[in-house]
C-alpha cells in the first residue's frame, strides 16, 4: 500500500508498506518534502527493515532551484555505508553530480 498527501502541514508525506516474499522483506517507508522558499527545497526518505529492525536506506537533500540553473547536496545512510553527493544542474544543458 502507499499513502500519500500534499500540501498537508508539509508539502509531501508519503507512506508506504512494501512485503517481498522472494526476499522475505517487510519495508515501511517514509518520504518527506517541502520548499523551505520558493527556490530551496528539502527532502527526507527512510525505509526500515521491519524483520531486522534496522534502517535499510536514509537520505537527506537540499536543492536550490532557480530559472536557469540549480544544484544540490545531500546524504544517504545504508547499514554498509554512508555516501555524500553533489549535483549540479544547467537547464537546457543537462546535469552533472557526483556521489562520494
Amino acid at each position: 500500500f502507499n499513502l500519500t498527501l500534499r500540501s498537508y502541514v508539509i508539502e509531501l508525506i508519503s507512506l508506504g508498506y512494501q512485503e517481498d516474499r522472494a526476499w522475505e522483506t517487510k519495508q515501511l517507508n517514509l518520504s518527506l518534502g517541502h520548499h523551505l522558499t520558493s527556490s530551496l527545497y528539502a527532502s527526507f526518505f527512510l525505509s526500515r527493515n521491519l524483520k531486522k529492525g534496522e534502517n535499510s536506506v536514509l537520505r537527506f537533500s537540499i536543492n536550490y532551484t532557480k530559472d536557469c540553473y540549480g544544484f544540490g547536496i545531500g546524504i544517504t545512510s545504508t547499514p554498509e555505508e554512508v555516501r555524500y553527493s553533489f549535483m549540479i544542474q544547467l537547464k537546457g544543458l543537462g546535469s552533472y553530480g557526483r556521489t562520494l
